[in-house]
C-alpha cells in the first residue's frame, strides 16, 4: 500500500496505526510516500518503507517492486481522487 501523510481528515500516521491494529491488514506492506520528513516515526508505526516527495519515479517503482509478490498475474487497486495521477 502506498500511503501519503497528508490527506483531508485524518492523517496517515492515524491510518498507519489502524492498518497496523488490525488483525487482518496488520501483514500489509505500507510504504509512506510524502513530502514530511518522518523517517523515525513511520518505521516506529510500522511503514515498510518511507519514500520521500519530491522523487524519482523510477525510485519509487523500484521501492514497489521490493514489496511485492511476483507472480505472472497481479492485480493492483487504486484508490485517488485525481483523474491524472490515477492514470
Amino acid at each position: 500500500m502506498l500511503l501519503d501523510l497528508l490527506m483531508p481528515g485524518i492523517d496517515g500516521w492515524e491510518v498507519l496505526a489502524q492498518l497496523k491494529g488490525d488483525p487482518v491488514l496488520k501483514d500489509t506492506p505500507v510504504i509512506l510516500v510524502s513530502m514530511l520528513d518522518g523517517h523515525d516515526r513511520g518505521f516506529a508505526l510500522g511503514a515498510s518503507a518511507i519514500f520521500q516527495k519530491p522523487g524519482h519515479l523510477g525510485e519509487l517503482a523500484k521501492v514497489i517492486a521490493s514489496h511485492c509478490r511476483h507472480s505472472d498475474s497481479a492485480a493492483v487497486l487504486v484508490v485517488e481522487d485525481d483523474a491524472q495521477a490515477r492514470e
